[in-house]
């Protein structure tokens, strides 16, 4: 925690030059198994995000704990391409990019047995930023990733919160 935290400080001087944007998102999501609903919580970033073209980068943890079981959980990181519109208040985009994720299951009431897996390969995303003044947004957002090796793909909903350097 404190590593990351150290880093983070580091770095945040740089972000400036860079017309850096971090942020928190929450949502929820679900497998396209049947994995029930997720809670998702994460952070975002995206690169050099002033013009038309930007990098994103993402981690997003999801947990899902239900009535007298064990907590299921998927730790899931995505990057890529971000080409967004170029209104100064509402900047719709659409990220294409990989994903990759590592998930730690347990039995509930949609899965009888343990699981434990690696999934990766594409990540989609698409949404809005929205302007609160000149350096805050909202951004609403839904996202799609997985798909290799197993098929596993996984999609959620969610708004975001963050911070234009």
């Amino acid at each position: 925690m404190w590593r990351a935290l150290v880093v983070f400080c580091l770095l945040t001087p740089f972000a400036a030059a860079q017309r850096t944007e971090i942020g928190g998102t929450i949502g929820h999501g679900s497998f396209n198994s049947m994995h029930g609903g997720f809670t998702t919580a994460g952070v975002e970033m995206c690169v050099d995000c002033g013009g038309r073209f930007g990098a994103f980068m993402e981690f997003s943890h999801w947990w899902l704990t239900p009535a007298g079981g064990q907590t299921s959980a998927l730790n899931l990181a995505a990057g890529g391409l971000r080409i967004q519109g170029r209104n100064k208040y509402v900047r719709p985009f659409f990220d294409i990019g990989v994903s990759m994720g590592l998930y730690d299951g347990h039995p509930h009431d949609y899965v009888h047995i343990s699981e434990n897996f690696v999934t990766g390969g594409i990540a989609f995303g698409l949404g809005a930023s929205v302007s609160i003044g000149s350096r805050l947004y909202v951004r609403p957002q839904v996202r799609v990733a997985g798909g290799a090796p197993n098929g596993v793909m996984v999609g959620t909903a969610g708004v975001g919160l963050g911070y234009r350097f």
